[in-house]
């Protein structure tokens, strides 16, 4: 009898043990399937997106791409720059660069320069280069941050492109020294084209070399297709001359940049200049007056004007 209880009693302890293990057992299946074999598929998931979304830019499926990007960028689970770089860069292949220059300045709000692709400097850089001059000094702060990795990582566009760039912006804001040490570094790659050109004649105007720069501003004038640039080519010619007191050279030039562009206030201005240095005012006071009528805010115009009369 106490034997048969005995054996009850270790078979009921056997079982609840069981019992026990196959609950912990459960329980810490459970744990580990959340903490480890969750954790391993949500950064496949990640992954596999990611690499599907670069996919998607590469074959210029932008439409798709973006519609997965802005989703993740509204997921408080997904914000990180990754997205904010991609979504600049597919908007900067569109040619919206206001819109692509506000997400890649989100994506170095988001994260360090460390683990950013140092390619961003260039697209912030190219991105203010290509909404025009006046956004010229901010787009050199960035093109030259990306110079200092150009030739120590891969990088978006060739160096000579590049520099192509910087050295033009270089002249717009008057840092000659620094455009010119560019531009006889690429030079020979660029001889052909009449906007470099234009700019390297800038550059040895600068330096009073007015020989060397009418050289190519002719070349631009007899060759290029692009008007704007033959009238600023020009133009420059003009004020060469003015600087070396040929008053009536420089009125040749004048005069056939206002027959390019008869809005040019500037043009009828130095017009008016060079007459008035020849001693004919009332033609110099008749070409003021034109560029006055043009631009009211010719204060050069208003101020000869005023002197002749």
């Amino acid at each position: 009898m106490y034997y048969s209880s005995y054996q009850n009693q270790r078979k009921k302890s056997y079982f609840k043990t069981i019992i026990i293990l196959l609950i912990s057992s459960l329980i810490i299946g459970t744990i580990i399937y959340f903490l480890f074999f969750s954790g391993i598929k949500d950064f496949f998931k990640q992954n596999y997106s990611k690499s599907y979304i670069d996919r998607l830019i590469d074959h210029k499926e932008y439409d798709k791409a973006l519609r997965i990007i802005l989703k993740s960028i509204s997921s408080t689970e997904e914000l990180n720059w990754w997205y904010f770089y991609k979504a600049g860069i597919i908007y900067y292949y569109e040619s919206d660069y206001l819109t692509s220059l506000l997400y890649f300045r989100s994506a170095n709000f988001y994260d360090n320069f460390e683990r950013i692709p140092l390619d961003i400097n260039f697209y912030i850089g190219d991105n203010y280069y290509k909404l025009g001059k006046s956004y010229y000094p901010y787009a050199i702060k960035y093109f030259e941050k990306y110079m200092k990795v150009i030739n120590t990582s891969k990088t978006l566009i060739s160096e000579q492109d590049f520099l192509y760039k910087l050295s033009i912006m270089y002249v717009e804001v008057e840092e000659f020294e620094k455009a010119k040490k560019i531009m006889q570094k690429i030079f020979s790659l660029f001889e052909n084209d009449y906007k470099f050109l234009y700019y390297y004649s800038l550059v040895l105007k600068n330096e009073n070399k007015f020989d060397e720069s009418l050289k190519f501003l002719r070349k631009i004038e007899n060759n290029t297709n692009d008007l704007d640039l033959k009238k600023d080519s020009l133009f420059i010619q003009g004020k060469i001359y003015v600087d070396l007191e040929d008053y009536k050279k420089a009125i040749e030039y004048f005069l056939q940049c206002v027959d390019i562009s008869p809005n040019s206030d500037i043009s009828y201005y130095y017009l008016g200049y060079c007459y008035s240095q020849l001693h004919d005012s009332k033609t110099a006071i008749n070409y003021l007056t034109k560029a006055i009528m043009l631009n009211n805010n010719n204060e050069l115009a208003k101020n000869l004007l005023k002197a002749l009369k």
